[in-house]
């Protein structure tokens, strides 16, 4: 009976490793990227909820159209109201914390048909910026999603001490 030696091990590649750790690293980046955004956007949404409310009146109510070039039109609803704030009379325009353009027209006229003229509701007014209200609190519910980039973030590292262990493992 003859016994053969084990072969000796093989060198372990140094590109190997790098590549394993940057795409690890890359991975874990790019889902931490994505965990700020919606933490910042769960904040934004936080902060105009801690603005003054304000009775407004509606004065201006319409769905603007525009279409640039080629493109489909888009519609975006315009809404005007006039309201007292710390004793002075002001208008706004913000809907929400970032308003824009739909390819609904439908979308934009619900939103019209919610604030026609001469209704009243009421706004929140940013106190350290007079000028910049809204009518409607952004959703918080972007911070319910942060778990699924935080995977992307444990995943990565995990790649990455993943190569690191394999390549002095002996």
């Amino acid at each position: 009976m003859t016994t053969q030696n084990p072969s000796p091990p093989r060198p372990k590649s140094t590109g190997s490793l790098v590549g394993g750790i940057a795409l690890g690293l890359l991975i874990a980046t790019m889902g931490t990227i994505f965990v700020f955004a919606l933490v910042r956007g769960y904040g934004r949404a936080n902060e105009t909820r801690e603005w003054s409310e304000v009775p407004m009146t509606v004065t201006r109510s319409e769905v603007l159209e525009e279409q640039i070039g080629m493109s489909p039109t888009e519609y975006k609803p315009i809404i005007e109201y006039a309201f007292n704030y710390q004793g002075n009379p002001a208008t706004g325009t913000g809907i929400k914390r970032t308003d824009g353009f739909t390819k609904h027209k439908s979308k934009a006229q619900r939103v019209v048909d919610r604030y026609p003229v001469g209704s009243q509701d009421t706004c929140w007014v940013n106190p350290q910026n007079p000028g910049q209200t809204v009518l409607k609190h952004n959703t918080k519910a972007v911070l319910y999603t942060v778990w699924f980039p935080g995977l992307f973030v444990i995943a990565g590292l995990g790649i990455a001490v993943g190569s690191i262990r394999g390549h002095f493992r002996d």
